[in-house]
Formats: C-alpha cells, sequence, structure tokens
C-alpha cells in the first residue's frame, strides 16, 4: 500500500519534518538558556567549561534548522510557545 505523505526518500518533506525542526529549534533555544547560567551558578570548571561548548554548537544548529525552514518550506507557522518548567529553581 502506498502512503501519499511525502517522505525522506523522495527528497520532499511533510509536515513531521517542519514539527520537528520547529522543536529542535526550541529545544536548543532552552539548552543555550541553561548554559547561559552556569557562569553564575555553576561550581564546576567543567561544568561551566560544558556550557561553553554547549552554546558554541547550539547557536550554529538553530541557525541551520532556520536556514531549512525559509529556505525549503513555504512560510510556516512560529514555533509553538515552549512550555514553562516546573521544578526548576530560578
Amino acid at each position: 500500500m502506498m502512503s501519499a505523505a511525502p517522505s525522506a526518500a523522495d527528497g520532499r518533506h511533510n509536515a513531521a519534518d517542519v514539527a520537528f525542526a520547529q522543536w529542535m529549534i526550541v529545544h536548543h533555544q532552552g539548552a543555550i538558556e541553561m548554559a547561559d547560567l552556569a557562569p553564575s551558578r555553576a561550581a564546576s570548571q567543567q561544568v561551566k567549561d560544558l556550557a561553553v561548548r554547549i552554546k558554541a554548537a547550539q547557536g550554529p544548529e538553530i541557525e541551520q534548522m532556520q536556514g531549512w525552514l525559509t529556505t525549503r518550506l513555504p512560510p510556516c507557522p512560529a514555533p509553538p510557545p515552549r512550555p514553562i518548567p516546573t521544578g526548576w529553581a530560578a
């Protein structure tokens, strides 16, 4: 039985591809926000160093996914709002 939805194999995208990229952008933005807290909150230099590497990696990946969304797809709605985490120290 053939699927009517496009697949990655044929080079087209579908709603799941768009949702994945949108949510990964949100996920990466959250990682950057958390990494921004490390210099003032982490006791371990290893954690602080890791936060620097996380920020350096996540920014370019966000840009890559945003570029994919804007150059290969018709205009997309904004990503869904990020849920507010509960139980995190402020």
